[in-house]
């Protein structure tokens, strides 16, 4: 219980230096000895909080990725013909619907969207984790890579940034 409670705290230190908005539910478990990971365990009956299946079972799914801005990887360029050209993806945030403003990036090039086509037909509306094909009403460059999102939020295109890593390896991360 002392060790855990150390690591815990240790932990909230460490992770109060990287978000402030960090929600942790720290469980005591075992995975080779199967330690509070189905069930809760007798073996640490000073722990009064789920197993970590109870955990995964009830813990809140947030809609942060619905209510962030649209972004869509494009991973296919679609063009079966002359008639047709549309960027498919899975959306990694937000929404997006025919109408939308919409910018490809990193060109920065913008269009608006004319059609959500999908396997099953066309969308009102697409939301974060959907696989689509966007088709747009102007004809813009766009490749393999590029990013598709929403105009009045587009993304930050750099050519540096800063990180700070934590490398959890005996062998030094450089030579």
């Amino acid at each position: 219980e002392t060790v855990f409670n150390d690591i815990v705290e240790d932990f909230y230190a460490f992770a109060d230096e990287l978000a402030t908005d960090l929600e942790v539910q720290p469980i005591p478990m075992s995975a080779l000895a199967g330690v509070n990971i189905t069930s809760r365990s007798d073996e640490t009956s000073w722990y009064d909080g789920p197993s970590l299946m109870e955990y995964l079972e009830n813990v809140p799914v947030g809609d942060r990725r619905r209510s962030a801005p649209f972004r869509m990887p494009v991973q296919w360029v679609n063009r079966p013909n002359l008639d047709f050209r549309g960027f498919s993806g899975q959306i990694a945030a937000g929404t997006v619907k025919p109408g939308d403003r919409v910018k490809s990036m990193p060109s920065g090039r913008q269009s608006t969207i004319e059609r959500i086509v999908t396997a099953t037909g066309d969308l009102k509306e697409a939301i974060a984790g959907q696989s689509v094909t966007l088709t747009l009403a102007d004809e813009i460059d766009a490749s393999r890579g590029d990013v598709i999102v929403t105009a009045d939020n587009p993304t930050e295109v750099s050519d540096q940034f800063q990180v700070r890593i934590l490398w959890m390896n005996e062998a030094p991360l450089l030579p």
